[in-house]
């Protein structure tokens, strides 16, 4: 039995049709696998952003701690500088004071070279992010909140509080 010339054609259209409907669902399953790999490709981007910006945190803050201890030494050097009379001094203590003055600026320069810098807030508005208040006194010739007394000098690195300023306030 020999099929005639239609039949064939039928059959070869109803091939051609589910080949087509493969074809179609192949290229679905290839665009959504395509959707899938651009996805995860993006996120990689994203996480090595993100552990890119974590590294640099890291860091920019791994000295917190050391940071801390060092800003009290120069706070020392800081209050016995400031407890001199130089004009009083023979010449074999103004050498000294004078080294230990070179020695504050050196360690100031050190500090602030890693993003240390000081928070000396005296006659400013009281910020409670920056500032820390030990004490307030009235004066009716000063506005509320104003820092009258700077107790401790405070500091940052880079854009974060190292140590609060403590300080002294008016409040009528």
């Amino acid at each position: 039995m020999t099929q005639s010339n239609e039949d064939i054609n039928k059959e070869e259209k109803e091939e051609v049709k589910i080949e087509k409907s493969e074809l179609d669902t192949l290229k679905e399953a290839l665009s959504e696998a395509n959707d899938k790999y651009l996805r995860v490709l993006a996120e990689l981007d994203n996480v090595k952003k993100r552990e890119d910006r974590a590294r640099v945190e890291i860091a920019k803050f791994a000295i917190t701690d050391f940071a801390r201890e060092i800003v009290s030494v120069l706070d020392i050097f800081k209050k016995a500088l400031s407890g001199v009379d130089e004009a009083n001094l023979d010449t074999n203590t103004k050498n000294l004071f004078a080294g230990i003055k070179m020695t504050e600026k050196l360690l100031e320069k050190a500090l602030n070279q890693f993003g240390i810098v000081e928070i000396n807030p005296l006659g400013e508005k009281l910020d409670p992010h920056f500032h820390e208040t030990l004490y307030a006194k009235a004066d009716s010739e000063k506005e509320d909140g104003t820092i009258v007394e700077v107790i401790e000098l405070g500091y940052k690195i880079h854009d974060r509080i190292l140590r609060s300023a403590k300080v002294g306030i008016i409040k009528n």
